[in-house]
């Protein structure tokens, strides 16, 4: 088993984006300005591909709008004050419900 942590963007936006005019001033092809500024190839590719756009976050959409998760969130914050806290899949059961009543499907989280 590797406990080591994961390595995960250790380059900014600001190095991307620098990268990313070189690219399109043509004062540098995608490999060379990745590897000055330091940011992954496979990922300016993307970008300037138009395949990933900047700004996006990866993985699925949120089962909840910000809005929605407000709300639960008062809603458990007040339970757990009055001395009734809310277990981990109290919280599943109530966020299913939410996301059956609004599109109309079950879901399964894994």
């Amino acid at each position: 088993a590797n406990n080591r942590p994961k390595k995960y963007k250790k380059w900014t936006e600001d190095s991307m984006a620098r990268a990313m005019r070189c690219v399109m001033e043509g004062e540098l092809g995608v490999n060379r300005a990745a590897d000055q500024f330091g940011v992954p190839r496979t990922t300016l590719k993307d970008r300037m591909s138009g395949r990933v756009t900047h700004g996006s976050k990866s993985g699925p959409a949120p089962y909840l709008t910000e809005e929605e998760e407000g709300e639960l969130q008062s809603y458990l914050l007040s339970c757990a004050e009055v001395g009734y806290p809310k277990t981990k899949n109290e919280v599943i059961g109530i966020v299913r419900k939410v996301v059956l009543k609004k599109r109309g499907t079950l879901v399964d989280f894994k």
